[in-house]
């Protein structure tokens, strides 16, 4: 009875935990004391264009400001340029000393932002640094042709904005920088210009050529010569360029090249010979990201690859971090399981003794799942850490309980009146051991400053861990040791010692 109980309880946990209902995350979500805002332009953009950015994030971090109702929250904002992004920043107080959290002034930043031209990709982040600050989402396709790559990036980038869960997505397609190409034609072949030549002319006339570098003090200058700007700022400028041919022919550029205005890739990545194009995307809340993960795999993933042959993908970022730290975990676990059976296999000459006691182990997810639950915490890698530690929580009541229980037996070969008398006996030592471990645990478990927010899920599964554990140790372990010899006595002993 007892054992199906828990079982079940166990089940439900389990499913709630794989289900994504309680999501699963890299690393907590840390807001620092600065809301940060990334508007990414189009290459080339005059500067009246990034000004007129520079001026709309102002304003709108501004208007964000004043609709917060709690006086003195904000110290300042500022907003500089880097590059064809405009960086804009709000100096909150510390989170300790004020109720709002920078996830809302976040969320009223972006209500009071208004789309401007040539923007082609804005990110909002409570935390600009960090091991929690990468994308939620990060999904690398890889194709041969760019052009089709590209299609397939906008298309799954479409197909994103259906999910209400997500913003600030980048589908990372770089609109590129406009530029001017110039093909010879059979005119200009026959003059006898090659593709060197036109570019020098054209590159000497319209950036300069270097005709004295001069050196003055300790600095050298370098004098240039070039068009001058009325008749380099046009394309009738570019169509009636003049050229000289090696022997000093002059002709028109339009006559012997044909003019075309392309867009160029601003850069071009590559992974085993194929190109990659990344796209990103944030999501609220953070523990919804499993469950669109799973959505976009089970539905606009498969239709992708079909629409685009030749596509493939991977989910980069956070969740290849992910994937990689459980890895990396679940080995370590697993050898630290092996090193501790080994051990307990000694002390109790049995085989089947020590499995009782890991057979706790997994229960004691139960306290861990109640607990994240509670403080409105989703799973993440740190709280595995702390269910790895709390093992040796577990085992350690396990083992003094089945070593009491041990001891009865050779004084009574009554089961019941065995392991009932080993429970009584431990339950005070074991709830002192849990409970003191738990509210030591408290005061990081309800701290609120940024630096223990790493720390928090760790704790949390350690506190709760250890309450949890103390209840199956106490009432799973005595029923699994009373099965255990229920089977003894029905296939023998020797067959399971």
């Amino acid at each position: 009875m007892v054992l199906a109980i828990v079982c079940s309880i166990f089940i439900i946990i389990v499913s709630l935990a794989t289900s994504g209902r309680m999501g699963m995350v890299l690393f907590p979500d840390i807001e620092s004391d600065i809301a940060t805002a990334t508007v990414s332009l189009a290459p080339g953009v005059s500067r009246s264009v990034i000004a007129d950015t520079e001026d709309s994030l102002y304003e709108s971090a501004k208007a964000a400001i004043a609709e917060i109702t709690e006086p003195n929250v904000a110290t300042g904002v500022l907003v500089r340029v880097e590059g064809n992004k405009v960086k804009a920043k709000i100096y909150l107080v510390e989170s300790t000393i004020r109720e709002i959290s920078t996830s809302d002034v976040i969320a009223l930043w972006k209500r009071n932002w208004k789309n401007k031209p040539f923007v082609e990709a804005i990110s909002f982040s409570v935390n600009e640094k960090g091991p929690a600050s990468d994308s939620d989402l990060t999904i690398e396709l890889k194709h041969t042709n760019i052009n089709e790559l590209k299609r397939a990036a906008v298309w799954l980038g479409e197909r994103m904005t259906g999910y209400k869960a997500l913003s600030d997505i980048n589908d990372g397609v770089s609109r590129g920088r406009a530029e001017w190409r110039f093909t010879l034609n059979k005119k200009g072949v026959a003059l006898g210009f090659n593709a060197e030549d036109i570019s020098s002319q054209i590159r000497s006339a319209f950036y300069g050529y270097k005709v004295l570098e001069q050196s003055r003090g300790r600095d050298d200058i370098d004098v240039y010569v070039r068009l001058p700007e009325s008749e380099r700022d046009s394309k009738y400028e570019i169509n009636h360029f003049v050229l000289r041919t090696g022997d000093n022919v002059e002709v028109l550029l339009k006559d012997v090249v044909v003019i075309s205005k392309e867009k160029t890739n601003n850069n071009i990545t590559r992974r085993n010979g194929f190109r990659v194009i990344t796209l990103t995307a944030a999501a609220e809340p953070k523990s919804e990201t499993i469950n669109i993960q799973q959505s976009l795999e089970q539905n606009v993933l498969l239709e992708i690859k079909r629409k685009f042959p030749g596509i493939s993908y991977s989910f980069e970022g956070k969740q290849a971090d992910m994937l990689t730290s459980i890895h990396y975990l679940l080995l370590g676990f697993v050898f630290a399981i092996g090193a501790m059976y080994s051990l307990l296999v000694i002390l109790f000459g049995s085989f089947t003794k020590p499995i009782l006691i890991f057979v706790i182990v997994p229960f004691s997810f139960i306290g861990v799942a109640f607990g994240n639950y509670v403080m409105g915490y989703p799973l993440s890698i740190l709280s595995l850490f702390g269910m790895v530690a709390l093992t040796g929580i577990v085992i350690n009541d396990g083992l003094v309980l089945l070593k009491f229980i041990e001891n009865n037996m050779q004084k009574s070969k009554d089961v019941a009146s065995a392991v009932s008398a080993a429970a009584v006996r431990r339950l005070f030592p074991a709830f002192l051991t849990s409970i003191t471990t738990f509210v030591g645990l408290l005061p990081m478990i309800l701290e609120r400053s940024m630096q223990a927010k790493f720390l928090i899920p760790m704790a949390i599964a350690l506190g709760f861990g250890a309450l949890g554990a103390f209840v199956m140790t106490l009432f799973v372990l005595p029923v699994l040791y009373a099965i255990l010899v229920d089977i003894k006595k029905f296939f023998g002993q020797e067959l399971l010692v």
